[in-house]
Parts: structure tokens; sequence; C-alpha cells
């Protein structure tokens, strides 16, 4: 059975747009709208707040690779290759939350045999939804990388307009 969890991501609402019938505009790139526990994974559902922020590019990848520096060596079942290296140059933003998630579990993770899996795909493309899934050992902690991974994302995205 999956549990709700209280959303640690979400903005007050006086720092959303307010509501004219669509979704209201997050107040960062990277919105995660709602997260689930499973017992086998943490579901988050993103929300990009505009296609500017939706694919990542080279430089946006350089900007991270400081702070994960595994990440191209991640395996990654794509259609262009088995490492997340092979798309991380042009794939979806909450993709690549999915990869820094992951990387980001096994740095705080207690084994040094930790192996993590993750899945991502667009819920709706046209309104920039995604579904970033990622399994764990310690449902604790996979919420504290997403956190993390999430916190950092944005403030890569943030830099690259400021």
């Amino acid at each position: 059975m999956a549990r709700q969890v209280n959303n640690p991501w979400r903005r007050d609402a006086a720092h959303e747009a307010p509501d004219h019938g669509e979704d209201p505009v997050p107040a960062t790139p990277v919105h995660i709208v709602h997260v689930t526990v499973r017992p086998d994974r943490i579901v988050a559902d993103v929300r990009i707040s505009s296609e500017r922020f939706a694919m990542t590019d080279p430089a946006l990848i350089d900007a991270l690779l400081g702070r994960f520096p595994h990440l191209m060596r991640h395996t990654c079942v794509n259609g262009k290759g088995s490492t997340f290296a092979a798309v991380a140059h042009n794939t979806s933003v909450a993709h690549l939350l999915e990869h820094m998630a992951i990387e980001e579990q096994v740095r705080l993770s207690d084994s040094v045999e930790a192996s993590f899996v993750g899945k991502t795909a667009w819920t709706d493309r046209r309104r920039l939804r995604a579904r970033v899934e990622v399994s764990y050992a310690n449902d604790l902690v996979a919420l504290e990388a997403l956190r993390r991974a999430h916190a950092c994302l944005n403030d890569a995205l943030l830099r690259r307009i400021g």
C-alpha cells in the first residue's frame, strides 16, 4: 500500500500565480507537485515551469558534474546507448532529476554496494508534466536524496538564466 507524504517542496500559495482555470505556475523551474512512497520506490510527480527548462543541454550537465561526478557513467536504458551519457545533453530535466536523486541516494546510503534504479516518463509533455520513480533501501534517505537533487537542479537552472 502506498503512503502519501507531506510535500516539503510545496511552495506557499502566495508564491504561485493566481489560478485562472489552469494550474498555478511554480516559483521554481522544476516543481515537485506530489510524492508517494510505495513499498519499493518513491514516485514524484514533477512539473516543469517553462519549456525553456524542459530539456537538458551540455552547459547544464557540465554545471552539475562537480556535485554529481558519476552521472555520465550511470546505467540507463535509452534508445541511444547503455549509459546516461548517451542522452545526457538532450533529455528531459525530469530524467536528469531521476539520475541526480539516485546518485545523491548512493552518497547518503550506509552501504558501499548501494544500487538503485529509476524510471522517468512524461505524463503530459504538452503541459510539462513528468513522473520520476526511484527505488530505495530506506524511504527517508530516498526522500532526502530527492529533496537535495531537486534543490541543486533548481539552483543550476536558475544560475543559467540569472
